[in-house]
C-alpha cells in the first residue's frame, strides 16, 4: 500500500478491489510500522555491533601499545648486546696479544733459568778462590822461611832477589766485594732488558722497581754511563737497595763477573 499517495490513487488503480478506506490506511501505516520496527532493529543490531568493534579496536590498541613497549624494550636489549658483543671482542683480542707477551716472557725467563747459576756453584767458586789464597800464601811464607834460613847465598844475591808479593786473604776479598753486583747497575745488570719482561707481584715491587728506574737513569743520563758502585763518591759506606721480590735472583752476568775476577789472579 505504501506506493499509492491517496485511497483514490489505489481504486484508480484496482478497480476490481473491494477495499475500505480506513483498511487500506490500516494497512498502509502498518506496513510502515513493520519496517520501522525492522529499521529499529537493525539499528540497534548495528549498534551492537559498532560496540563490539569498538571494544575489540580498543583491545587493538592496547595491544598494539604493549607492542611498541615490547619493541622498544628488544631494541634496547639489541643495542645492549652488540655494546656489550664490542667490549667482549676488544677484551679478547687485548687477552690474546697479553696471552702472547705472556708466552714470550715465559720463553725468555726460561732461557735465563737455563743459564742461570745456583749458590752452591757461587760457593765452591769461593771455596776455590779461597783455597788459592791460603796456597799461595802458604808457599810465599814457606819462600821467605828458606831464604832466611840459607847462609850460602851471597849479600849480593839477596840483594837482586826480586821481593815476593804476598797479597793477603783480606786484600784479595775486599777486590772481589769491590766487583759491583747492584741488580740495577747501567754498567754490571741486564736492568734494561729485564724490567721489560718482569712483571711486578706487589704493591712493594711497582715501587722498588719504579725507584730503580730513576736510579738507573740518574747513572745513565746525558749518554755518560757509569757503574753506581765504584764510581760512587763515598765508597766506604755503599747503600744496599732491596731486590724486589718478582726479580730473578741470579743471572749469567753474575757469575761471569766472579769468572773474570778469579782469572785476573792466577797461581
Amino acid at each position: 500500500m505504501d506506493k499509492y499517495e491517496t485511497y483514490e490513487d489505489f481504486l484508480a488503480m484496482n478497480e476490481n478491489i473491494n477495499i475500505s478506506e480506513i483498511d487500506f490506511y490500516k494497512a498502509g501505516y502498518k506496513s510502515i510500522y513493520d519496517v520501522l520496527q525492522s529499521t529499529i532493529k537493525e539499528v540497534h543490531r548495528l549498534e551492537n555491533k559498532n560496540t563490539i568493534l569498538t571494544e575489540e579496536l580498543n583491545d587493538c590498541n592496547i595491544n598494539n601499545g604493549n607492542l611498541k613497549e615490547e619493541l622498544g624494550e628488544a631494541i634496547i636489549q639489541t643495542k645492549n648486546l652488540k655494546t656489550k658483543n664490542l667490549a667482549l671482542q676488544n677484551s679478547y683480542e687485548f687477552l690474546l696479544q697479553e696471552n702472547e707477551q705472556l708466552k714470550l716472557n715465559i720463553t725468555t725467563l726460561k732461557m735465563e733459568s737455563k743459564r742461570m747459576v745456583t749458590l752452591e756453584t757461587i760457593e765452591q767458586l769461593f771455596d776455590t778462590k779461597l783455597a788459592r789464597l791460603e796456597n799461595r800464601i802458604i808457599k810465599g811464607l814457606k819462600d821467605i822461611d828458606s831464604v832466611d834460613n840459607t847462609n850460602t847465598i851471597p849479600n849480593t844475591a839477596l840483594l837482586h832477589t826480586p821481593p815476593i808479593n804476598v797479597t793477603t786473604l783480606h786484600d784479595e776479598l775486599s777486590e772481589v766485594v769491590r766487583q759491583c753486583t747492584e741488580w740495577w747497575c747501567p754498567v754490571h745488570s741486564n736492568f734494561i732488558q729485564l724490567v721489560k719482561s718482569v712483571k711486578p707481584l706487589t704493591f712493594e715491587d711497582e715501587t722498588i722497581i719504579r725507584r730503580a728506574k730513576s736510579r738507573h737513569a740518574y747513572w745513565s743520563k746525558d749518554n755518560i754511563v757509569l757503574c753506581c758502585t765504584n764510581e760512587r763518591k763515598r765508597q766506604s759506606q755503599p747503600i744496599v737497595y732491596k731486590l724486589p721480590s718478582c726479580w730473578p735472583t741470579l743471572l749469567p752476568s753474575d757469575i761471569d763477573k766472579l769468572s773474570n775476577q778469579f782469572s785476573t789472579h792466577k797461581i
